[in-house]
């Protein structure tokens, strides 16, 4: 595989995953949702497409190469980091780790959410407010 086609194949599928993340944020917005649904959407979509293109790929049903990092870790990388984390996390399961797949779960739910709250904190009384 050649490295420079590779990142240019990755390049291409983060820039129309990005676009779709970023339509989803515009199209699904609004009171009439309690919670973020554009981001839940996107990360259950993506982590939908993600376990076929991951079952697909396992069964040699389609090639690993350049359409995974195309469409995997490119299209739905940028459309959703949620969809590397829960293949990660399925691989470990399906390898009969399932505390290792445990623990990855909850480090990296617990462990962004605490990342999130460290660098709001750590900036949030030291930001000037817009007038």
């Amino acid at each position: 595989m050649n490295t420079g086609v590779a990142f240019l194949v990755v390049a291409a599928g983060g820039a129309l995953g990005a676009c779709c993340r970023y339509a989803a944020s515009l199209w699904l917005v609004g009171e009439r949702f309690s919670i973020p649904f554009a981001t839940l959407s996107v990360n259950l979509a993506g982590c939908f497409m993600a376990g076929l293109l991951y079952a697909l790929i396992a069964q040699r049903a389609v090639p690993a190469g350049y359409l995974a990092l195309l469409l995997i870790t490119g299209f739905l990388g940028a459309l959703t980091t949620f969809s590397t984390f829960s293949v990660e996390t399925l691989t470990l399961f399906l390898a009969e780790r399932p505390w290792a797949a445990l623990a990855n779960a909850l480090v990296n739910l617990v462990g962004s959410l605490a990342a999130v709250a460290a660098g709001f904190l750590l900036l949030a009384g030291r930001i000037p407010h817009a007038a």
